[in-house]
Order: structure tokens, then C-alpha cells, then sequence
């Protein structure tokens, strides 16, 4: 049995490619400025698209990179695969301190003494949301850490990822961290999966859709 885990394609693809998504975005967010309104009543219309459409293009790129990650990932970006034998830890997954990016390593399972899972909470709606923090694989070497933040999010890749960590004939320890209420929301944008494409892209929402509610307000 074999599990493989991807990268968010945003999150690994060259600069100048997010730079690229970050235009696109940036042009999608203008598209109301470019429609032609008739004068009176109607051309505050104008002003309402340009409050709603910074939310909708960064839905359609959230999407996107969904699409991305499951149809061209695979094709460019080693994944973390794990198997009963051995695991191969692609050096985007590793934990560094330094701005040299690790080495991709293969490791046997039987230099495998423990994995400790780390995760926490953020504060949801109804319940408390649990998502992974990292993942650190304790070989009779040395430590390995691995940034649960690179993987995509969500409750059905973590519980993937829990899964074909137990067919591991290891010990699997869980730790669980206290909620980090809202202000984790921020470190996870700033870091890991949400780097500087979904940071630009949230920035230009909020000015973008503020800016026009404000020229809406000072209309009237």
C-alpha cells in the first residue's frame, strides 16, 4: 500500500509564475471598471461588483489551485509517499532553519523508532477545527521535522495522512496543541501553504473591496 501527498502548486511553483497568478488576480479584481453602465441609478452598480468581485476571483483562484494541485502537481513536484518499507521525504516537506533548502531522503522504516504528530485547533463556527502543525520522525540518527503546513488543509488530507502513517510498524504519538483562535488564521497566511500568493491575494481582496465600499459610501 502506497499513500502520496502533494504540495499546494502555488505554494512550490517558480516566482515568476506566482507573479503571474498574482496579475491575473489582480486584473480579474478590475474587470467592473471595464463594463459599460448607463448614467444615473445603474452606475452604482459599478461600485457594488467592485466590492463583490475581489471575493469572487479569489474564490475562482482557490479553486484553481485545487485543480492544479490534483492534475499538474503530480507531473512536477515529488511527493511525500509513504509505504510500509520505506519513506520519501521530498525536501519542500522538511523543516529548515536555514536558507538552503534540505535534501530529498529516503528512510527504512526500520531506522523508524517514533513519529510524533503535532496538531491544533482553530476556532470554528460550531466546534473547534483540528489541523495538522507538523510531523516530527525521530530515526536512531537524528530528528526529522516536517511542516504539516506545506500539505494542502482540510480534515480528509490530515486523516489520509493519519492513515498511511499507521500501516508504519512504529510507535505513532499525537500531541494536541490548545486552540489558536483567529490569530493562527494569520500565521498560516503569512507561512507555509499560504505564501506570497494567497498573502498578495487576501491584501488585494481587503483593498480593493474596502476601497470601493468607501468611493460607495462617499457617493451617496
Amino acid at each position: 500500500m502506497q499513500y502520496d501527498f502533494y504540495p499546494s502548486f502555488y505554494q512550490q511553483c517558480g516566482r515568476r509564475t506566482q507573479t503571474l497568478i498574482v496579475c491575473c488576480y489582480f486584473i480579474l479584481c478590475l474587470l467592473p471598471l471595464y463594463i459599460e453602465f448607463d448614467p444615473g441609478l445603474l452606475n452604482e452598480l459599478r461600485y457594488v461588483l467592485l466590492i463583490i468581485t475581489p471575493a469572487i476571483s479569489a474564490f475562482l483562484m482557490i479553486g484553481l489551485d485545487f485543480v492544479l494541485h490534483h492534475h499538474l502537481a503530480p507531473r512536477y513536484f515529488k511527493p511525500f509517499r509513504i509505504t510500509a518499507e520505506r519513506l520519501f521525504i521530498p525536501g519542500w516537506l522538511m523543516y529548515s532553519n536555514t536558507q538552503i533548502k534540505p535534501s530529498d531522503l529516503i528512510i527504512d522504516t526500520a531506522n523508524i523508532h517514533s513519529i510524533i504528530v503535532r496538531s491544533y485547533q482553530l476556532s470554528g463556527k460550531h466546534d473547534p477545527i483540528p489541523l495538522l502543525d507538523n510531523i516530527c520522525i525521530k530515526t536512531w540518527q537524528r530528528d526529522i521535522y516536517l511542516e504539516g503546513k506545506q500539505l494542502p488543509k482540510g480534515l480528509a488530507t490530515q486523516s489520509e495522512l493519519i492513515q498511511g502513517l499507521n500501516i508504519l510498524p512504529d510507535i505513532i504519538v499525537t500531541e494536541h496543541k490548545t486552540s489558536f483562535g483567529d490569530l493562527r488564521i494569520l500565521f498560516i497566511t503569512l507561512q507555509g501553504r499560504y505564501g506570497f500568493v494567497y498573502t498578495a491575494i487576501y491584501l488585494l481582496m481587503v483593498i480593493f473591496s474596502f476601497g470601493a465600499m468607501l468611493g460607495l459610501i462617499f457617493r451617496f
